[in-house]
C-alpha cells in the first residue's frame, strides 16, 4: 500500500460517554484496531485526528483523549482540528504531501459529520479516497439510515467504499 495513509478521525473518549451511544461500538473498535495492525504491517503511516473545542473536547482534557482501545505510537502523526473537515485549517494536507501520500483510508467518528466532511475534503484535494465502510459509525437517531446516506454521498462524489476484509486483496 505504497503512498497510502490511514486517517483515524475523532475516536475520542467523550464520544463514547455520551447519552446516545456509538452505534455498534464493539465492532467499530475491533475494526479500527485491525486497521491499525494492517497499517503497521504494511508500513502505512497512521494519522490520529482529534477534534478540539472549548467545551467537552477541550484539548488535553480526559474527554479529548483518544479511545483507550487505540494503540498510538510516538512515531505516528497527531493532528488537532476545530472543524468537521480534518483538512480545513490544519497541517494535514501539507504533511501528507511531504510524505508523498496519494491515497487515504478513512475511519472513525461520526459518520454524518466529521467522517463525511473529511472524506469529501480528501476527494476535493484529489486523494484516492477510501472510506472503510465498516470502520466508521455515528450515534443518535436512525444510525443505519444515516450511515447508508453517507455511503451514497461518498460514492456519488467519487470515493470508494471498501470493507476492512477487502483491503488486503
Amino acid at each position: 500500500m505504497k503512498n497510502t495513509a490511514l486517517l483515524i478521525v475523532d475516536v475520542q473518549a467523550w464520544l463514547f460517554q455520551r447519552q446516545d451511544p456509538v452505534y455498534k461500538e464493539e465492532i467499530l473498535m475491533e475494526n479500527i484496531k485491525n486497521l491499525e495492525q494492517f497499517a503497521r504491517k504494511n508500513n502505512v503511516p497512521i494519522v490520529y485526528i482529534q477534534h478540539e473545542s472549548s467545551g467537552a473536547m477541550k484539548r488535553n482534557s480526559a474527554d479529548w483523549q483518544l479511545h483507550k482501545g487505540l494503540h498510538p505510537r510516538s512515531d505516528d502523526i497527531f493532528i488537532g482540528k476545530k472543524k468537521g473537515n480534518s483538512f480545513f485549517e490544519t497541517p494535514l494536507h501539507n504533511i501528507l504531501q511531504e510524505k508523498g501520500i496519494k491515497k487515504v483510508l478513512i475511519c472513525g467518528l461520526l459518520s454524518q459529520c466529521c467522517i463525511l466532511k473529511t472524506t469529501l475534503g480528501a476527494l476535493e484535494l484529489e486523494y484516492e479516497t477510501i472510506l472503510v465502510s465498516d470502520a466508521h459509525s455515528n450515534s443518535g437517531t436512525y444510525p443505519e439510515k444515516n450511515i447508508t446516506k453517507v455511503h451514497k454521498t461518498i460514492e456519488k462524489a467519487g470515493g470508494l467504499l471498501i470493507p476492512i476484509k477487502d483491503l488486503a486483496s
